[in-house]
């Protein structure tokens, strides 16, 4: 069993992406998933418990899905309740929507500092990558509309990221 994880920032997150996808450029098959997981109860927590019991619950759910991953995988504590996980399909016997289902089962019972603090759900959104991609801002972006399209269709669902969301997202941004 592993140590306690290395929880990253959204900057070395980045990097850790961006490594993969150097690797990935040279297969046309997804290779790894980011998974953004966002805490449904985040906004509630700070408004009940202060922001500083919000993001310890934050980063105690960000060490449980540590626990969880390969060494060559990633986890962050990105803003407002979102933790980042770099998934490597190619080494994993597991899908990134498995793995996205162990996750809601394992975090709805999370303690920060010994304390429970709310039954956490989960809103998860996957960006499948493949060599398409070409800067890991993308990646990222991907997996941010996956999670904001999950978050749309009601607490604790999880959303994997197709090209309709992109064309859906553009609309939008012109409408406004």
């Amino acid at each position: 069993m592993r140590g306690a994880p290395r929880i990253l920032n959204r900057a070395q997150f980045v990097d850790h992406v961006d490594r993969q996808l150097q690797i990935t450029r040279r297969s046309i098959d997804p290779r790894f998933a980011v998974l953004f997981v966002d805490l449904d109860c985040y906004g509630s927590v700070v408004t009940m418990r202060g922001k500083k019991a919000a993001d310890a619950l934050v980063r105690a759910s960000a060490e449980k899905i540590g626990m969880k991953l390969a060494p060559r995988d990633a986890v962050a504590i990105l803003t407002g309740g979102t933790i980042g996980v770099l998934l490597e399909s190619a080494y994993r016997r597991i899908s990134p929507q498995e793995f996205a289902l162990s996750l809601q089962s394992e975090l709805k019972s999370v303690t920060a500092d010994g304390v429970p603090l709310t039954e956490t759900t989960v809103s998860v959104g996957i960006a499948k990558v493949s060599g398409n991609y070409v800067v890991a801002e993308e990646i990222l972006r991907d997996a941010g509309l996956a999670v904001h399209s999950a978050e749309a269709d009601g607490t604790g669902q999880i959303v994997a990221f197709n090209r309709a969301m992109d064309l859906t997202y553009s609309d939008s941004a012109i409408a406004t």
